[in-house]
């Protein structure tokens, strides 16, 4: 996991920043291009060993507490050992 301290970002400063990639700590990050603005969470998966990133969703749609409750979450799954993305994916599945 990461060595920053989490939450270090508040949404005054995440609407100041410029077009760059930024760590709120707990491996929560915020990418900026322009107006947009998107939550992702990145993570070394337990069952293939490669780094993967999860889309949280954009800034406009999920706020920085909805972020940080979806990060808590995808930490879950990875104590449990198994990957946030596939869990999702079979999630996904299951209601097509």
């Amino acid at each position: 996991m990461s060595k920053r301290p989490q939450k270090q970002l508040i949404m005054r400063k995440v609407a100041s920043l410029k077009d760059s990639i930024y760590g709120d700590g707990g491996n929560l990050w915020v990418t900026i291009r322009g107006t947009n603005c998107a939550w992702s969470f990145r993570y070394k998966s337990p069952l293939t060993d490669r780094r993967r990133e999860m889309v949280e969703g954009p800034a406009r749609d999920v706020s920085l507490s909805e972020a940080h409750s979806k990060d808590t979450n995808a930490r879950r799954f990875l104590l449990e050992v198994n990957d946030p993305l596939e869990e999702q994916a079979k999630r996904l599945l299951n209601t097509i």
